[in-house]
């Protein structure tokens, strides 16, 4: 793998995305604080109870667990460890700014909105408040840093792709067992899915600039 700075740039499009996911992420805040999601969360729950069975419980709960902090947390330092025995410097700031401050900014979100979950949700114990998904907040934050590292760093094309969608399932199926679960509404999941990708980016656009900046040197 290389670490070049050419390498890990982002394309030009991430500003418009990260607009249009902060957009998205705050039209949902919108609906949510005006109770303007009623329609969309019940259909949700209505469709994942018709698929409900004790075989597809299981396969969920394993899957669900992916995107659980008792996972992230683990899995997050294993590769900041990884990065630092490389002594990728620049790569090991990124993770290391994406992970703490997504924990944070998204468990400020939460306290602000301080939306009550759902009602009969299949996991006990979880007392927090539901907005936004923390599992798909968390799981973009963590696996889309691996998607961009992905097609930054992989040369080989098919397993590139590969990758990638094999991530971008990954964070999806992620989300939607918390649907599945009745942990999450459904605008609960797309704001962490929205939220996540903006305060990603927006990351990784903020230490490239950085990191691009000329340095100004003191009269010798």
């Amino acid at each position: 793998m290389s670490s070049s700075r050419n390498n890990t740039s982002l394309p030009k499009a991430s500003l418009f995305i990260i607009l249009l996911s902060s957009c998205i992420f705050l039209f949902l805040v919108w609906l949510v604080l005006n109770g303007k999601t009623n329609s969309l969360d019940e259909s949700a729950f209505a469709f994942s109870k018709k698929i409900t069975t004790d075989t597809n419980t299981r396969w969920i709960l394993a899957i669900t667990f992916l995107g659980k902090h008792s996972f992230l947390i683990p899995a997050n330092i294993s590769l900041l460890i990884f990065l630092a025995i490389q002594k990728n410097r620049s790569l090991f700031l990124r993770l290391l700014l994406i992970s703490l401050s997504s924990v944070a900014v998204m468990s400020l979100i939460k306290r602000l909105v301080h939306r009550i979950r759902p009602e009969n949700g299949m996991i006990e114990g979880v007392t927090n408040f539901s907005f936004p998904s923390g599992h798909a907040f968390m799981s973009v934050a963590l696996y889309g840093f691996l998607i961009w590292w992905s097609a930054s760093e992989i040369k080989g094309q098919r397993l590139r792709i590969f990758l990638i969608i094999f991530l971008v399932l990954l964070i999806l199926i992620v989300g939607c067992t918390r649907i599945y679960l009745r942990m999450h509404y459904a605008s609960d999941v797309l704001a962490g899915f929205a939220g996540g990708t903006a305060w990603l980016l927006s990351c990784l656009y903020i230490i490239q600039k950085l990191e691009n900046r000329p340095v100004n040197k003191m009269p010798g």
